[in-house]
């Protein structure tokens, strides 16, 4: 397994608009974080190649700090599928994927 954690900054731009008083971090970045993640544990640039499964189960908000948690599915060395899950600092889950991936050489 793979872990690593993220702060999400209230001051990143993209709480300009995802949503006006309620800002939310869009989910495309939480899978930037798994990518950015699988990046810095295998040392190659790594791709999403497709998306099984996701779902989004609570808001992650600006102040908060999003652990990232991928599991590969099968033994290689260097995995094509993994199981990612998001946990807040609070414990609580906010997001699952599953995921097709590829590394560059």
């Amino acid at each position: 397994m793979t872990t690593k954690s993220y702060a999400v900054s209230a001051e990143q731009p993209v709480f300009v608009g995802h949503f006006p008083g309620n800002p939310i971090l869009p989910g495309v970045l939480l899978l930037a974080f798994a990518r950015k993640t699988l990046t810095e544990t295998y040392g190659r640039p790594c791709r999403i190649r497709r998306i099984v499964r996701q779902k989004f189960l609570a808001p992650v908000v600006p102040s908060q700090t999003v652990q990232v948690e991928c599991v590969p599915t099968e033994s290689e060395r260097l995995p094509t599928e993994v199981a990612c899950r998001f946990v807040n600092q609070d414990g609580v889950l906010v997001a699952k994927a599953d995921l097709v991936i590829e590394f560059s050489l």
